[in-house]
C-alpha cells in the first residue's frame, strides 16, 4: 500500500513537471483566442491546470506537497513574466490557496490540528515507534554535517550488507549510518551513484544559470525544470533530515525530483553534441552510449530484501473465495488478542505486558477522562529516584496532559496528570 501511494505521486508530480515544460513551450508562441474557450488562452488553461494539479499533490501524500509548492511557485512567476492576464493568475492562486486550504481544514476536523496528517495519532504495536511519533526522539539533535551524510548515503549509497533489518534499530545497515538512535528500515534500494551525479550536475548547473541570467533563465524549460528538481529536492532533504524514522519508500518520495534532473541532464546532453557537429554523428553515438549504460547499470544495482509473488488477477478471485472460508480459523496476532480481551479495542493498552511491566510507551483507550493517576514501581528490586518518574508523560490526541502532582506510595510513586482542556 505505501509503495502505490508513492507511485500515485510519481506519476502526479511529472505531470506537473512536464506541465511546467509545456507551459514555457505554450508561452513562446503566439496563441490567438479561440472561440471553444471563451477568452482563455491555451496558456491560461495551462496556468490552471498546473495550478489544480499542484493543489491536489497533498492530498495524495503530504510530503508530493513540496513538488506541488514548488511547481505552483514557478509557474505563477513564469505568468507573471509572461504578463498573463491578473485575473487568470489570481484564479490560479485561488484553486491552489483553496484547495491546500481544503486539505488543513480536513485535517482539523479529523485530527484537531491543521499541520496534523494523522501520523502523531497512528497505532501500531512498536512501542518505541509510539513513543517516538509523540513526545522527542534523540535524532532531533543530530548534528546537521551527520544527519546530511546519512540521508545521501541512504539515498544514493545504500548497498546490501546482509543485515537483516530485524527490529529498526541495527547499527552498518549501509555506509555513512549515524550512530544515533533512530528506526530504519532500508529493505530495497532506492537511487545509486549514477543519479548522485546526474541530479548533482543538474543542481549546481541550474543554480549558476539562474545567478547569471536572472530572469531570462523562467524561459528556458531545462533551467526551470532544475530549479524545479532543486527546490522540491531541497525541501524534502530539510524535511527528512531530522525525521525519527528512515525508510527505503520514503526515500522514494525524492523520485521525482531526481527522474526530472536525469531527463534535464540527458536531453541538455544531446542538445549540445547536437549543435556540436552536425556532420559528424560520434559525439551523439556516445552520449547515446553513456545513457543507456547509465540506464543500465542503474537498473542492475535494484535489490531487495524480500522477493514478491505478484499475482494475476484470475489467481487472486481464486484466492479470495478460500481465505475468506479459512478467516475464522486464522490466530489473530497477540496484540489484536489482547485487544479483544480488553474491551474490544485493537492496541487497547498495548506496551502494558501481562506481568504488569511495561514498555516505552502505552497506549490507551479512554472515554471523557476528568484525570489520570498512574501507580508506578521499578521493574527490579532497586528503587529510583523521583526524578525518574518526572520523565513519565502523557497525551491524550495532541493534547500533552498537565501534571498536577507526584507522591511517594508503596515502592514507588503516583504521578496525576489532569484531565484534557478541550474535548477529543
Amino acid at each position: 500500500m505505501y509503495e502505490e501511494m508513492v507511485a500515485y505521486g510519481y506519476i502526479g508530480a511529472l505531470a506537473l513537471a512536464f506541465g511546467i515544460a509545456r507551459l514555457i513551450a505554450v508561452a513562446d508562441q503566439q496563441i490567438n483566442r479561440v472561440a471553444v474557450t471563451g477568452l482563455l488562452t491555451k496558456l491560461d488553461w495551462g496556468y490552471i491546470g498546473v495550478c489544480a494539479g499542484s493543489g491536489l499533490m497533498l492530498f495524495i501524500r503530504p510530503t508530493f506537497g513540496a513538488h506541488g509548492l514548488v511547481a505552483f511557485g514557478l509557474t505563477t512567476i513564469i505568468a507573471r513574466l509572461k504578463r498573463l492576464n491578473r485575473w487568470v493568475i489570481l484564479a490560479g492562486v485561488i484553486i491552489y490557496v483553496g484547495l491546500t486550504g481544503l486539505l488543513l481544514w480536513l485535517n482539523y476536523y479529523r485530527f484537531d490540528a491543521p499541520l496534523e496528517f494523522g501520523h502523531s495519532l497512528n497505532l501500531n504495536s512498536m512501542a518505541a515507534m509510539r513513543y517516538v511519533s509523540r513526545f522527542d526522539h534523540p535524532y532531533q539533535d543530530e548534528p546537521i554535517g551527520s544527519a546530511a551524510r546519512e540521508l545521501i548515503s541512504a539515498l544514493f549509497f545504500a548497498k546490501p550488507f546482509g543485515i537483516p533489518a530485524l527490529s529498526g534499530y541495527e547499527p552498518n545497515l549501509f555506509p555513512g549510518q549515524s550512530p544515533t538512535l533512530r528506526w530504519r528500515e532500508i529493505y530495497f534500494t532506492t537511487f545509486g551513484v549514477n543519479e548522485f551525479l546526474t541530479t548533482t550536475v543538474v543542481w549546481v548547473g541550474a543554480t549558476a544559470w539562474f545567478i547569471v541570467r536572472r530572469r531570462r533563465t523562467l524561459t528556458e524549460p531545462g533551467v526551470v525544470l532544475g530549479l524545479w528538481s532543486l527546490l522540491s529536492g531541497l525541501m524534502l532533504f530539510w524535511f527528512y533530515l531530522r525525521f525519527p524514522f528512515l525508510s527505503s519508500r520514503y526515500l522514494l518520495d525524492f523520485g521525482p525530483a531526481i527522474a526530472i534532473g536525469a531527463w534535464v541532464f540527458w536531453t541538455t546532453a544531446m542538445r549540445y553534441v547536437s549543435t556540436v557537429n552536425r556532420l559528424v554523428p560520434i559525439p551523439a553515438l556516445v552520449v547515446i552510449g553513456a545513457l543507456i549504460y547509465w540506464w543500465g547499470s542503474s537498473a542492475a544495482r535494484i535489490w531487495t530484501r524480500e522477493g514478491s509473488n505478484p499475482l494475476m488477477l484470475s489467481e487472486l478471485r481464486e484466492r479470495m473465495p478460500q481465505e475468506k472460508k479459512g478467516s475464522l480459523d486464522v490466530e489473530l496476532p497477540v496484540e489484536y488478542t489482547n485487544a479483544i480481551q480488553r474491551a474490544q479495542i485493537p492496541f487497547n493498552l498495548n506496551g502494558w505486558l501481562e506481568d504488569g511491566t511495561t514498555l516505552a510507551s502505552v497506549a490507551a483507550f479512554v472515554k471523557d477522562p476528568e484525570c489520570l493517576v498512574l501507580d508506578l514501581t521499578p521493574a527490579g528490586d532497586t528503587p529510583l529516584p523521583k526524578e525518574t518518574y518526572e520523565d513519565v508523560r502523557a497525551k491524550i490526541g495532541l493534547e500533552f496532559l498537565k501534571r498536577q502532582s507526584i507522591t511517594p506510595i508503596d515502592k514507588g510513586w503516583r504521578i496525576v496528570f489532569a484531565g484534557p482542556t478541550r474535548s477529543q
